[in-house]
């Protein structure tokens, strides 16, 4: 078992209670009693419900939405499904077999006086199909609602399914420091000799200067005079990004063979000279049909020329940036954006992760969607991962947005959903992690936002499975949620910035001041992974590096000769032990490593 298998038991985020299964839906099924299943309309929105025989999807009945008139808001025509009751911090899935037009829907989920909580954006196709979401009890009444005011049509459901399945661990992030002590740090040294032989009491001093862990956000130049204090923000607080608008297909390659990679160049010029070791690059294809996408020149042909188009992209694109972008998203929300897919076949999806790995087999490969840790939609993207897994495509990470909009965060939820992707073996990156939404805008305080910023960042640093936390913008003025940046539009940084900046400079660094050797001529450390600054001496004699500390780089070896310093040879093969007197190495075998004294 790898050592994400061994620790995803202590990241649940949910208790391992046993559940019957009960459906809270006594008549999803339709073969007897239909109470409490009602269609709503509105003045614009005219529907008709009826339990016939062709609307089954198994047994004898089902139920059948007839949409007449359609509206200009989905809600405009509900199928209402009955009232139920639900029981403080247990988890619910809501399952059920749809079909209808090729049109998104949504699944609303309500308390009992009709306030929003949650829900699901699915799109039905003339298939049955059969859609799942997550939500969470507190012992008050839900109501839950599909809307389908959008197109007109007759829309099928079967098999409705209301169940319990766990309870949310409260405890969880109480242990946050713990999961992060173990899974970010690493016991380190620093040996010093002189002549060969240790030295004692030499001071060390060492500051952690940049974590493993990569931190960064969405990185939007406009190239206007803002764009220099734009990049020293960015450089502040964040040493990891993606390119938010650039690299996708539009605007990449508006044209057929015009290819505009200008601002993308620059992007990765700018990284790479502060030395950002991670790149993403968002996104090799979306299937959305909003923004331009649906008349993007590649899409105005046959299936067969669409393909021949995306490979060339892929094979293109993915050659020439080679190195540079160091992850990928392959896709940008399959599942929430099925229209390319139910027009030209699922088996896209295959083709572009296979294209991909050929054109760059270095990089990771991820599948990207919304609603899987902020929303309940994580088993459907399960089951579409799994699927790619079991058909031995090529994805090698999990994409989780993380757009909360002005939801609160639970950081036992996200432990939960987080574990439930990890369980898959594949390393999961936090993408788009912001707070608001597009309408509304970011309806918390600025204390609640730094709160809520700081929380969901320690739950997903301290789980297992997460590799990385990427914002979706940082700065208000070129944020797509109102307010939804660290840094106001005046350029004055909120709370969130200051609690975000401390994470990392405060509360997660490493640091000692002319901390001595020991008789064996080490100085040992308790350190988060990462490249670090040490020097060793004191006055004309000291000698100052920057040094990677890491799994594979646990002691360095100083010869006061002025020569350089050399990590431990085979450094995975051994094993640090701390005592009172400094550190001893030993080997796998349980040898001691012998010191030249």
């Amino acid at each position: 078992m790898n050592r994400l298998g061994m620790t995803m038991a202590i990241a649940m985020g949910m208790s391992g209670m046993a559940f019957a299964g009960t459906n809270l839906v006594a008549n999803g099924d339709f073969e007897g009693a239909t109470t409490g299943w009602i269609k709503y309309n509105t003045s614009t929105g005219v529907s008709t419900l009826s339990f016939v025989d062709s609307a089954a999807h198994s047994g004898t009945k089902g139920a059948r939405m007839h949409v007449t008139a359609a509206s200009t808001e989905n809600w405009h025509v509900q199928l209402k499904f009955p009232v139920i009751s639900t029981v403080a911090q247990t988890v619910y899935r809501l399952s059920y077999w749809a079909k209808g037009p090729d049109v998104s829907t949504h699944v609303g989920i309500s308390d009992n006086a009709y306030v929003y909580l949650t829900g699901f954006t699915q799109t039905y196709t003339s298939t049955w199909t059969k859609f799942q979401g997550t939500f969470i009890g507190d012992g008050t009444k839900r109501r839950i609602a599909a809307s389908l005011g959008l197109d007109t049509g007759v829309y099928d459901f079967d098999d409705v399914v209301i169940e319990a399945i766990g309870v949310l661990d409260s405890t969880w992030y109480a242990n946050a420091d713990t999961r992060i002590d173990s899974l970010r740090k690493n016991d380190f040294g620093v040996q010093v000799l002189q002549d060969g032989v240790a030295a004692a009491d030499i001071p060390v001093t060492f500051q952690l200067v940049r974590h493993d862990f990569p931190f960064g956000t969405a990185l939007n130049f406009h190239d206007d005079a803002d764009d220099d204090w734009y990049k020293q923000m960015a450089a502040k607080y964040f040493w990891a990004g993606v390119t938010e608008n650039a690299f996708k297909w539009p605007q990449f390659e508006p044209t057929q063979d015009a290819v505009d990679s200008a601002t993308v160049d620059k992007v990765l010029d700018w990284t790479e000279s502060q030395g950002w070791a991670l790149m993403r690059g968002h996104a090799l294809e979306w299937g959305i049909e909003k923004y331009n996408f649906a008349s993007h020149w590649s899409r105005q042909g046959t299936c067969a020329e669409y393909q021949v188009f995306l490979k060339h992209r892929i094979d293109r694109d993915m050659a020439f940036y080679k190195g540079r972008f160091r992850q990928y998203d392959v896709w940008n929300e399959a599942f929430h954006e099925p229209a390319i897919f139910n027009r030209c076949g699922w088996e896209l999806l295959d083709s572009a992760f296979i294209w991909a790995h050929a054109a760059d087999p270095t990089a990771q490969l991820f599948l990207n969607e919304y609603s899987v840790v902020a929303g309940g939609e994580t088993g459907t993207f399960v089951d579409l991962i799994k699927g790619l897994q079991a058909r031995n495509i090529p994805i090698s990470g999990i994409g989780a947005q993380c757009h909360f909009g002005n939801q609160v965060i639970d950081p036992a939820v996200v432990a939960m959903r987080l574990s439930e992707l990890g369980a898959l073996g594949l390393p999961i990156m936090v993408t788009e992690f912001d707070v608001g939404d597009m309408t509304d805008g970011n309806l918390r305080t600025a204390q609640e936002q730094a709160d809520q910023d700081a929380m969901f960042i320690r739950a997903a640093f301290s789980h297992p499975a997460v590799q990385g936390i990427i914002l979706w913008g940082f700065w208000d003025s070129r944020h797509w949620v109102p307010d939804g940046g660290i840094i106001e539009e005046d350029k004055t940084p909120k709370l969130a910035a200051d609690s975000i900046w401390n994470l990392w400079n405060k509360d997660w660094t490493t640091s000692g001041t002319n901390v001595s050797t020991n008789a064996s001529g080490l100085m040992g450390f308790r350190g988060f992974n990462g490249k670090y600054v040490v020097t060793v001496g004191a006055g004309i004699n000291a000698q100052t590096d920057t040094l990677q500390f890491d799994a594979n780089h646990r002691v360095w070896t100083y010869n006061m000769d002025g020569s350089k310093p050399l990590s431990l040879q085979k450094p995975a093969r051994a094993r640090l032990v701390a005592t009172p007197a400094g550190l001893r190495i030993y080997d796998l075998a349980g040898r001691q490593l012998k010191i030249k004294r």
